[in-house]
């Protein structure tokens, strides 16, 4: 059975009701390290509120900022998935609207929120090659999955969603795991090459670049080949800024 927007979204969380005051909503944003969170009224999704939204609404509307809600300044029209809306399908709407995440509603109301990362995940399980040995998600947050994939003596991680300061750790725990395999029982070679896919990065900055260069030198330690592939956008232009494009060993895509 095809899979829903149901069974890959998170639980409801960055939401604020209608009547929340403006400051408040602002010192959430910042607590919770995000960038918009979710209106809601008993429950139903009234829409989102930017940061954008918080400083343009507060300067047009004349008034105070602590005299404002988040009914006052928010985007009633925002996105918004079905909560038994088919992958595919929210997967091209979020595309669509450029969007990393998106409010799930059953009906109208919040029920959770879904990223791009994990619908994109969605669509290729179930499409793996016969001859490859599939393993669980290496490790996984809301902003960050990578996939171990081993055939032969070739693991690949595919890394799905951000590389940031927040998910280095996880990024850098996952090539550790898959380096360990370098050294197989009775100190036989396992993994002779570890090949990071970003073709499903979306979003990577400096700290992407500190992680690639602490797996480069476990990886040297370890006798194993550090391969990266399907380098494009942030972490193309990261790299690039950084001086490092010509530090790695690429494969074009």
């Amino acid at each position: 059975m095809a899979k829903r927007v149901r069974d890959v979204m998170m639980p409801a969380q960055w939401a604020v009701p209608t009547t929340c005051p403006l400051p408040e909503a602002a010192r959430l944003m910042r607590i919770w390290d995000v960038h918009e969170i979710f209106v809601v009224d008993r429950g139903a999704l009234r829409g989102v509120l930017r940061e954008i939204d918080i400083a343009v609404g507060a300067i047009a509307s004349g008034r105070p900022p602590k005299l404002l809600t988040a009914a006052d300044c928010h985007a009633p029209d925002a996105p918004r998935l079905a909560v038994d809306q088919p992958v595919d399908e929210a997967l091209a709407y979020m595309r669509l609207h450029h969007l990393r995440r998106a409010p799930v509603v059953d009906n109208d109301q919040l029920v959770g929120a879904a990223w791009t990362n994990d619908l994109e995940l969605a669509t290729q399980q179930g499409d793996s090659d016969p001859g490859h040995h599939e393993e669980a998600p290496t490790m996984t947050t809301p902003l960050l999955k990578i996939n171990a994939t081993t055939h032969d003596t070739t693991t690949t991680l595919t890394v799905v969603g951000e590389l940031d300061l927040s998910t280095m750790p996880l990024f850098i725990e996952a090539i550790n795991r898959a380096l360990d395999a370098g050294a197989g029982a009775d100190g036989d070679r396992g993994v002779d090459v570890v090949t990071i896919d970003a073709a499903l990065l979306t979003y990577a900055d400096s700290s992407a670049v500190q992680a690639l260069l602490q797996a480069q030198s476990a990886a040297n330690e370890n006798e194993t080949k550090l391969l990266l592939t399907n380098v494009h956008g942030s972490l193309a232009r990261t790299l690039a800024l950084c001086g490092m494009d010509q530090t790695f060993a690429i494969i074009p895509a």
